[in-house]
């Protein structure tokens, strides 16, 4: 195993060649997605820029029975994540293979019913400190545009995106989708402790009419905490917030120790 990994509950995730390794951001993200997008019939996923493959690797467990594609520039990723995904419970739903967000495309017929991506949305500045991590965290070789032009070839037509970016990055990410038919049906803001502005947000992009207060009803799925529109990590004393146990307590080791979360809420 790499000298670098993180163990979850059900998985170990090794990341010492890849770009921005592991984030809490991340995480969260991946487990939001599990819950808050609606099940489809094929339950296709395409892991835009996969990285180590977490997103994929969570998703595979939220989501019983899905297929997961995780696609990436970098080779190096590439073959941490197929590492990480052979290593999990679900390696015979998961696959990890190279991939342009500029030129990938998968033939005549759309077969992805989900895309998910946490892309880079950093402008290039800098030098950073290698080549990964450049490709992990700048825009060099990836747009908004580029992404929806890809989503649009892969995605089934009444089939679902969603992002993770900063919300100054929203309104290019909405204007490319928006002339392809897409448009934002559910997002959640999420900050760093109570009242601070939010930092980072999910969203949710569809194909749809309309969308109606009630267009999300309910629980998501059985074990789904209730949607929250605006979340903090940390409550006012600085522990993490009641909402993230609920969103990670099948993920991370600690959850399986009730008296950890009596302590901590």
């Amino acid at each position: 195993m790499s000298a670098k990994f993180f163990s979850f509950q059900s998985f170990d995730l090794s990341f010492d060649s890849v770009g921005m390794g592991l984030t809490t951001d991340s995480v969260l993200f991946a487990s939001w997605c599990g819950y808050f997008i609606p099940r489809t019939r094929s339950e296709r996923i395409l892991d835009a820029g996969t990285g180590t493959g977490a997103l994929s690797l969570i998703m595979a467990q939220r989501r019983s029975g899905a297929v997961i594609t995780g696609i990436d520039i970098e080779p190096l990723a590439v073959r941490t994540a197929a590492q990480n995904f052979a290593r999990s419970p679900w390696g015979s739903r998961l696959r990890a293979e190279p991939g342009d967000i500029r030129t990938f495309d998968i033939g005549k017929e759309p077969v992805f019913s989900i895309i998910i991506s946490n892309p880079p949305y950093f402008r290039k500045a800098l030098p950073l400190r290698s080549v990964p991590r450049e490709l992990a965290r700048t825009e060099e070789a990836w747009s908004a545009e580029a992404f929806w032009n890809m989503a649009e070839r892969v995605l089934e037509p009444e089939g679902w995106v969603s992002v993770v970016i900063p919300p100054e990055r929203l309104p290019e990410y909405r204007k490319a989708a928006g002339s392809l038919g897409f448009q934002v049906v559910r997002s959640t803001m999420v900050s760093s402790f109570p009242g601070r502005a939010p930092y980072i947000g999910f969203y949710l992009f569809g194909r749809v009419p309309e969308v109606r207060e009630d267009f999300f009803s309910g629980r998501d799925a059985e074990d789904a905490p209730d949607f929250r529109e605006n979340f903090s990590i940390r409550d006012d004393s600085g522990k993490y917030s009641a909402w993230h146990f609920e969103l990670t307590r099948d993920l991370y080791l600690y959850g399986r120790d009730p008296g950890f979360y009596r302590g901590n809420l």
